[in-house]
Protein backbone atom coordinates (compact mmCIF):
# COMPACT_ATOMS: atom_id res chain seq x y z
CA UNK A 1 0.00 0.00 0.00
CA UNK A 2 2.94 2.29 0.59
CA UNK A 3 3.98 2.03 -3.06
CA UNK A 4 0.44 2.91 -4.11
CA UNK A 5 0.39 6.02 -1.90
CA UNK A 6 3.83 7.10 -3.11
CA UNK A 7 2.73 6.72 -6.75
CA UNK A 8 -0.49 8.65 -6.03
CA UNK A 9 1.43 11.56 -4.43
CA UNK A 10 3.91 11.69 -7.33
CA UNK A 11 1.04 11.69 -9.84
CA UNK A 12 -0.72 14.47 -7.91
CA UNK A 13 2.40 16.67 -7.85
CA UNK A 14 3.11 16.10 -11.57
CA UNK A 15 -0.46 16.91 -12.55
CA UNK A 16 -0.48 20.03 -10.34
CA UNK A 17 2.71 21.27 -12.02
CA UNK A 18 1.36 20.40 -15.44
CA UNK A 19 -1.78 22.46 -14.88
CA UNK A 20 0.29 25.66 -14.44
CA UNK A 21 2.60 25.16 -17.44
CA UNK A 22 0.36 26.28 -20.34
CA UNK A 23 0.90 29.92 -21.31
CA UNK A 24 -2.78 30.83 -21.78
CA UNK A 25 -5.72 30.40 -19.48
CA UNK A 26 -7.79 28.88 -22.26
CA UNK A 27 -5.83 25.59 -22.12
CA UNK A 28 -5.79 25.30 -18.32
CA UNK A 29 -9.39 24.12 -18.10
CA UNK A 30 -8.68 21.24 -20.52
CA UNK A 31 -5.52 20.22 -18.71
CA UNK A 32 -7.30 20.38 -15.33
CA UNK A 33 -10.14 18.24 -16.68
CA UNK A 34 -7.76 15.50 -17.85
CA UNK A 35 -5.72 15.79 -14.66
CA UNK A 36 -8.86 15.30 -12.57
CA UNK A 37 -9.85 12.36 -14.73
CA UNK A 38 -6.44 10.75 -14.14
CA UNK A 39 -6.74 11.40 -10.41
CA UNK A 40 -10.14 9.69 -10.27
CA UNK A 41 -8.76 6.70 -12.14
CA UNK A 42 -5.77 6.58 -9.78
CA UNK A 43 -8.09 6.62 -6.76
CA UNK A 44 -10.31 3.90 -8.24
CA UNK A 45 -7.46 1.62 -9.35
CA UNK A 46 -7.43 -0.32 -6.04
CA UNK A 47 -11.14 -1.03 -6.55
CA UNK A 48 -10.46 -2.30 -10.05
CA UNK A 49 -7.78 -4.59 -8.66
CA UNK A 50 -10.16 -5.76 -5.92
CA UNK A 51 -13.02 -6.64 -8.28
CA UNK A 52 -11.18 -8.16 -11.15
CA UNK A 53 -7.66 -7.06 -11.52
CA UNK A 54 -5.92 -5.83 -14.60
CA UNK A 55 -5.45 -9.26 -16.12
CA UNK A 56 -9.14 -10.10 -15.81
CA UNK A 57 -10.07 -6.85 -17.56
CA UNK A 58 -7.70 -7.61 -20.44
CA UNK A 59 -9.03 -11.17 -20.66
CA UNK A 60 -12.58 -9.86 -20.87
CA UNK A 61 -11.57 -7.43 -23.61
CA UNK A 62 -9.81 -10.20 -25.55
CA UNK A 63 -12.86 -12.44 -25.17
CA UNK A 64 -15.15 -9.66 -26.43
CA UNK A 65 -12.89 -9.11 -29.46
CA UNK A 66 -12.84 -12.87 -30.09
CA UNK A 67 -16.65 -13.03 -29.97
CA UNK A 68 -16.92 -10.07 -32.36
CA UNK A 69 -14.56 -11.74 -34.84
CA UNK A 70 -16.52 -14.96 -34.50
CA UNK A 71 -19.78 -13.19 -35.28
CA UNK A 72 -18.14 -11.46 -38.28
CA UNK A 73 -16.97 -14.86 -39.51
CA UNK A 74 -20.50 -16.20 -39.14
CA UNK A 75 -21.89 -13.27 -41.13
CA UNK A 76 -19.23 -13.75 -43.82
CA UNK A 77 -20.08 -17.45 -44.06
CA UNK A 78 -23.74 -16.60 -44.53
CA UNK A 79 -22.85 -14.09 -47.25
CA UNK A 80 -20.70 -16.64 -49.06
CA UNK A 81 -23.49 -19.21 -48.87
CA UNK A 82 -25.89 -16.68 -50.36
CA UNK A 83 -23.46 -15.73 -53.11
CA UNK A 84 -23.05 -19.34 -54.14
CA UNK A 85 -26.75 -19.80 -54.73
CA UNK A 86 -27.75 -20.31 -58.35
CA UNK A 87 -30.37 -17.57 -58.16
CA UNK A 88 -27.73 -14.96 -57.35
CA UNK A 89 -25.44 -16.31 -60.04
CA UNK A 90 -28.20 -16.02 -62.65
CA UNK A 91 -29.02 -12.47 -61.54
CA UNK A 92 -25.34 -11.57 -61.71
CA UNK A 93 -25.03 -13.06 -65.21
CA UNK A 94 -28.10 -11.08 -66.33
CA UNK A 95 -26.72 -7.82 -64.96
CA UNK A 96 -23.38 -8.40 -66.69
CA UNK A 97 -25.17 -9.30 -69.93
CA UNK A 98 -27.21 -6.09 -69.77
CA UNK A 99 -24.05 -4.02 -69.21
CA UNK A 100 -22.35 -5.72 -72.16
CA UNK A 101 -25.48 -5.14 -74.29
CA UNK A 102 -25.31 -1.39 -73.56
CA UNK A 103 -21.60 -1.27 -74.41
CA UNK A 104 -22.07 -3.24 -77.66
CA UNK A 105 -25.11 -1.14 -78.67
CA UNK A 106 -22.96 1.97 -78.31
CA UNK A 107 -20.28 0.41 -80.52
CA UNK A 108 -22.79 -0.76 -83.17
CA UNK A 109 -24.85 2.42 -83.40
CA UNK A 110 -22.55 3.94 -86.05
CA UNK A 111 -23.01 0.86 -88.29
CA UNK A 112 -26.82 0.88 -88.03
CA UNK A 113 -26.74 -2.39 -86.12
CA UNK A 114 -27.92 -3.45 -82.66
CA UNK A 115 -27.85 -6.44 -80.34
CA UNK A 116 -30.56 -9.06 -80.48
CA UNK A 117 -29.39 -10.96 -77.44
CA UNK A 118 -26.44 -11.19 -75.08
CA UNK A 119 -25.74 -14.12 -72.79
CA UNK A 120 -22.94 -14.48 -70.26
CA UNK A 121 -21.68 -17.61 -68.58
CA UNK A 122 -19.62 -17.38 -65.40
CA UNK A 123 -16.97 -19.86 -64.34
CA UNK A 124 -16.59 -21.36 -60.87
CA UNK A 125 -14.57 -18.34 -59.74
CA UNK A 126 -17.45 -16.00 -60.80
CA UNK A 127 -15.33 -14.62 -63.62
CA UNK A 128 -16.69 -14.37 -67.16
CA UNK A 129 -16.02 -17.58 -69.00
CA UNK A 130 -18.09 -17.07 -72.13
CA UNK A 131 -19.92 -14.18 -73.82
CA UNK A 132 -22.32 -14.87 -76.68
CA UNK A 133 -23.71 -11.92 -78.69
CA UNK A 134 -26.13 -11.93 -81.61
CA UNK A 135 -26.11 -8.77 -83.74
CA UNK A 136 -29.01 -7.72 -85.93
CA UNK A 137 -30.07 -4.76 -88.04
CA UNK A 138 -31.67 -1.95 -86.02
CA UNK A 139 -34.43 -1.71 -88.61
CA UNK A 140 -35.29 -5.42 -88.29
CA UNK A 141 -38.62 -6.48 -86.80
CA UNK A 142 -38.74 -7.47 -83.17
CA UNK A 143 -39.90 -10.99 -84.14
CA UNK A 144 -37.26 -13.21 -85.68
CA UNK A 145 -37.94 -16.59 -87.27
CA UNK A 146 -34.51 -18.08 -86.99
CA UNK A 147 -30.86 -17.28 -86.67
CA UNK A 148 -28.38 -17.26 -89.51
CA UNK A 149 -24.80 -17.21 -88.32
CA UNK A 150 -22.24 -15.12 -90.22
CA UNK A 151 -19.80 -17.98 -90.79
CA UNK A 152 -22.59 -20.00 -92.45
CA UNK A 153 -23.87 -17.13 -94.64
CA UNK A 154 -22.53 -16.43 -98.09
CA UNK A 155 -22.57 -12.66 -97.74
CA UNK A 156 -20.33 -12.28 -94.68
CA UNK A 157 -18.81 -8.95 -95.80
CA UNK A 158 -19.07 -5.86 -93.61
CA UNK A 159 -21.10 -7.54 -90.84
CA UNK A 160 -18.37 -10.10 -90.25
CA UNK A 161 -15.82 -7.32 -90.03
CA UNK A 162 -18.00 -5.52 -87.46
CA UNK A 163 -18.38 -8.75 -85.52
CA UNK A 164 -14.59 -9.12 -85.46
CA UNK A 165 -14.15 -5.55 -84.19
CA UNK A 166 -16.73 -6.06 -81.45
CA UNK A 167 -15.04 -9.30 -80.44
CA UNK A 168 -11.60 -7.63 -80.29
CA UNK A 169 -12.86 -4.66 -78.27
CA UNK A 170 -14.68 -6.88 -75.77
CA UNK A 171 -11.64 -9.15 -75.41
CA UNK A 172 -9.43 -6.15 -74.70
CA UNK A 173 -11.95 -4.47 -72.38
CA UNK A 174 -12.69 -7.56 -70.27
CA UNK A 175 -9.23 -9.15 -70.53
CA UNK A 176 -10.62 -12.37 -72.00
CA UNK A 177 -9.36 -14.64 -74.73
CA UNK A 178 -11.05 -14.45 -78.14
CA UNK A 179 -12.18 -18.07 -77.77
CA UNK A 180 -14.46 -17.09 -74.88
CA UNK A 181 -16.34 -14.49 -76.93
CA UNK A 182 -18.76 -15.35 -79.72
CA UNK A 183 -20.22 -12.58 -81.86
CA UNK A 184 -22.60 -13.56 -84.69
CA UNK A 185 -24.63 -11.52 -87.14
CA UNK A 186 -28.17 -12.88 -87.52
CA UNK A 187 -29.47 -10.21 -89.89
CA UNK A 188 -33.01 -8.94 -90.18
CA UNK A 189 -36.02 -11.05 -91.01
Amino acid sequence: MTAYMRGFVILFVLLALLSYLPPGKQYRKYIRFYAQLLMVLAVLSPLFALFGGRDTFYEKMAYAQYMEKLSELSRDTQRIAYLNQDRYRTEYENVIAENIREKVDDMLREYGLGTESVTVELGEDNMMQEICIYITDESADAISVGRISVPDAAEAGEEQEVCGKVKEELAAYYGMEDSGIRVDYVGGT
